[in-house]
């Protein structure tokens, strides 16, 4: 009779447990390394850059002047006009002062401004006349050698309710005043008021004001005058 044994054959071979581990370490090791290897050569892979510069020659070409302008033509001088005299330029320099001449000397011809038609010292001639003022012309009060003064007329009227309620003010009235000192219908204008109940009472009495004129030249002349009115308590 044949008995078998529970073991298999195979099973009794003799497993070399430490050869098998250590040819896995070896290849994984091999592996590993290859890898980072490959890594690391793609990671310090550098691109080269070739700059190329372009270089054109171009040919100088030459700049044209241009011409200057032509000289602009000096008109000669003509004599001095009236009232100015030319001074000439002495040839020599004095190195001392000359002895006074023996000419008269009239202080009255030496005025410092120039007048036309007037002597070469600058001194209007004693013939001229001052041209009278023109009568259609408005002078303002700061151009006429006599101001225009009041001579009578009457202060403007309060306005009933504006006194009641104590309200003061002033308004500034722009006229213009005749060669015969009086108003000139339709000249008075307002400009400038406190109050729009002030204005027509200012009107009425600068109206029949009357003005000593003003003169310009010794003649009477036609003038514009401000006149501010007070509305006062």
């Amino acid at each position: 009779m044949t008995v078998y044994a529970p073991t298999l054959l195979e099973s009794r071979r003799p497993l070399a447990a430490g050869g098998a581990v250590g040819g896995g370490a070896i290849s994984f090791i091999a592996h590993a390394a290859l890898i980072v290897v490959a890594v690391y050569a793609t990671m310090v892979t550098t691109r080269r850059v070739v700059e190329r510069h372009l270089v054109v020659d171009l040919p100088m070409l030459a700049r044209e002047e241009a011409p200057p302008p032509p000289a602009a033509a000096v008109a000669p001088l003509g004599p001095p006009p009236p009232g100015f005299s030319t001074l000439e330029i002495p040839a020599t320099v004095l190195t001392e002062i000359p002895p006074p001449s023996g000419a008269p000397f009239d202080p009255t011809s030496f005025s410092g401004v120039g007048v036309a038609s007037s002597s070469p010292w600058g001194r209007a001639p004693r013939a001229a006349v001052r041209a009278a003022p023109v009568a259609e012309t408005v002078y303002a009060v700061e151009v006429v050698e006599e101001l225009p003064v009041r001579l009578s007329g009457a202060a403007p009227d309060y306005p009933p309710l504006l006194k009641s309620a104590r309200i003061t003010g002033e308004v500034v009235v722009e006229f213009v005043i005749d060669t015969a000192g009086r108003v000139e219908p339709g000249s008075p204008r307002i400009l400038r008021s406190s109050h729009q109940l002030f204005e027509a009472p200012a009107l009425r009495a600068v109206a029949g004001w009357l003005f000593r004129p003003a003169r310009l030249g010794g003649n009477k002349v036609r003038v514009r005058a401000h006149q501010p009115l007070n509305f006062v308590m």
